[in-house]
């Protein structure tokens, strides 16, 4: 991984966002009546970012990988999970970015599966791209 390559990329992103800034504002004084050069302007920065940020991914996809395999690596996985796919859904769903949920509980007796539920849906986060990282806080 080339360092001093992913800092150049980062600063050509921070450019273009700042770009990016200052014609959404200029876009926002003309209202509903954008003059099409600055609309093709933000598409060729939003562009331009996400171009940038897949090289990043590229230059740094075997670092993720082995980072993502260690995030939970002393939380231990099942095997095998079965059912309970309802409320997996459920609780992803409510994680999802455009969510207005902030804190998920999960309650039940002893013996249930809240745990092992939980730590499903801990890998299933980082599987999924849903997190950077998970933390695992136990009550006990």
């Amino acid at each position: 991984m080339d360092t001093e390559e992913i800092s150049h990329l980062e600063t050509m992103i921070s450019l273009h966002k700042k770009n990016l800034y200052i014609l959404e504002e200029m876009l926002a004084t003309y209202g509903a009546d954008q003059p099409l050069h600055l609309v093709n302007s933000v598409t060729m920065e939003k562009e331009a970012i996400a171009r940038y940020t897949k090289q990043i991914d590229g230059l740094t996809a075997g670092t993720k990988a082995i980072e993502k395999s260690n995030i939970l690596a002393s939380l231990p996985r099942r095997p095998y999970f079965v059912g309970r796919e309802g409320e997996i859904n459920a609780i992803l769903q409510s994680l999802q970015p455009n969510s207005r949920t902030f804190i998920i509980g999960i309650e039940g007796i002893g013996g249930v599966g809240k745990s092992t539920l939980a730590t499903e849906v801990s890998y299933r986060c980082i599987e999924n791209d849903l997190f950077e990282s998970v933390i695992w806080i136990s009550a006990k």
